[in-house]
């Protein structure tokens, strides 16, 4: 089975795909495309904080960006410590649960104006 995340076969309908990755090919390789994908949670989280093997500072997508671009347009996610250490410590502060909360009746009031906009609109598919 191929896993191309471009595909509509998999836009349309993920899990089968999913189940072949996760039961079948945990570190599943794509050679057409260049990428490889884990598929296991725990396979997942042991390569978030392995920065060493599983670098970011390439970029997030499966092409490869020009070095160009990854100098002229530097972003946290695309960095690796120690760089990304000094970011993270000055944002965490703005990150914390309490001032999520602070958001809630601002999105909620946001959601409700957005949901009055489509009631009655949507015939056989609901909105998330």
């Amino acid at each position: 089975m191929e896993f191309d995340p471009y595909s509509h076969e998999f836009f349309n309908d993920p899990y089968e795909i999913y189940r072949y990755l996760r039961d079948e090919a945990p570190v599943y390789h794509n050679e057409k495309r260049g990428f490889y994908a884990l598929s296991r949670f725990q396979d997942v989280v042991d390569a978030s904080v392995d920065f060493r093997t599983f670098s970011s500072a390439k970029g997030i997508l499966i092409e490869d960006l020009p070095e160009a671009y990854l100098k002229a347009s530097p972003m946290m996610i695309m960095m690796d410590p120690p760089h990304s250490t000094r970011l993270r410590k000055l944002i965490s502060k703005s990150f914390t649960p309490q001032r999520a909360w602070d958001f809630e009746p601002e999105i909620r009031e946001r959601a409700q104006r957005a949901g009055a906009a489509y009631r009655g609109r949507a015939r056989g598919a609901g909105l998330v």
